[in-house]
């Protein structure tokens, strides 16, 4: 997914979703009765899903190694915002 299309998502979502400022601008629900309603109404196994974004967190990190794995995400070039 492109970044342009989550962040449009999420301004257009405003009252069930935010940016938080404090979490890199990670996408959180305003209420935990949203995340309960996407994972039943769309049947989202949870386990699945965190298992696969490891999976593409590892694949990522082997295709493009960081010289030092205490920088901060703002020291890494060519990463997305």
């Amino acid at each position: 997914m492109k970044p342009n299309l989550a962040k449009k998502w999420v301004d257009n979502l405003g009252s069930l979703l935010y940016r938080d400022e404090r979490a890199n601008k990670g996408i959180r629900v305003r209420h935990t009765s949203i995340s309960d309603f996407l994972v039943n109404e769309y049947q989202v196994n949870l386990g699945d899903a965190n298992g696969q974004l490891g999976i593409a967190s590892l694949e990522k990190v082997v295709k493009q190694p960081l010289e030092d794995s205490w920088l901060p995400n703002i020291a890494v070039q060519d990463l997305p915002p």
